[in-house]
């Protein structure tokens, strides 16, 4: 990923919404961005943008993370976004999505999580949906 206005987008939304959790979440959160831009076909820029899907963009999370951001944590997000991206580093089997509170406890019943796939890392849930994982039995 060139783009530096992408880049710099990614590292604010890692830090709103997982930059507490520690560095695997981190790597976690980058492959479900990764991920969902794979499965749904669109540019990562597209996928970091969506404001109906990142709740930081609803509750000033967002804002804070570009106020907050400094340039060790531009290094320590930019090293995850590597060993994911260029890497391939897949610790969430192929996760597309992550949540926290009533989304994570709902991720089955509303969000059509696939049950094999959830998983809770720091603190966060990560998991496919079931489409998700059929396109993901097709992917070379």
């Amino acid at each position: 990923m060139r783009d530096p206005q992408v880049r710099e987008m990614f590292y604010t939304m890692m830090d709103a919404e997982v930059g507490s959790m520690g560095k695997a979440s981190h790597v976690a959160f980058a492959e479900t961005v990764f991920n969902r831009a794979q499965y749904e076909g669109k540019t990562l820029k597209q996928i970091l943008s969506n404001r109906d899907y990142y709740q930081p963009y609803k509750d000033g999370g967002y804002k804070k993370a570009q106020n907050r951001m400094n340039n060790q944590l531009r290094q320590n997000y930019s090293s995850v976004i590597d060993e994911v991206g260029i890497g391939g580093s897949d610790t969430t089997n192929g996760a597309s999505h992550n949540a926290s509170g009533s989304v994570a406890k709902n991720a089955v019943k509303e969000y059509d999580a696939v049950p094999e796939t959830l998983m809770n890392i720091g603190g966060e849930t990560y998991y496919s949906k079931t489409f998700e994982q059929k396109q993901r039995k097709n992917l070379p």
